[in-house]
């Protein structure tokens, strides 16, 4: 529930909806790894994730 709130928050606050998506998706991976639900979650979400890091990072 917390990424999809951040998904809402960053959507109309950053003026775009690709980042809001990538915000969920970094958050959703974030939450899955500090709760140690590493395996629930497909090895893409986190490769997506990564690069969605990079991509705000670096823009």
């Amino acid at each position: 529930m917390p990424n999809l709130c951040a998904c809402q928050l960053a959507m109309p606050l950053g003026y775009s909806i690709a980042d809001g998506i990538g915000l969920g998706l970094i958050a959703y991976a974030a939450i899955k790894l500090l709760n140690g639900q590493v395996k629930s979650c497909p090895p893409v979400v986190y490769l997506v994730a990564g690069i969605f890091t990079l991509k705000l990072d670096f823009l």
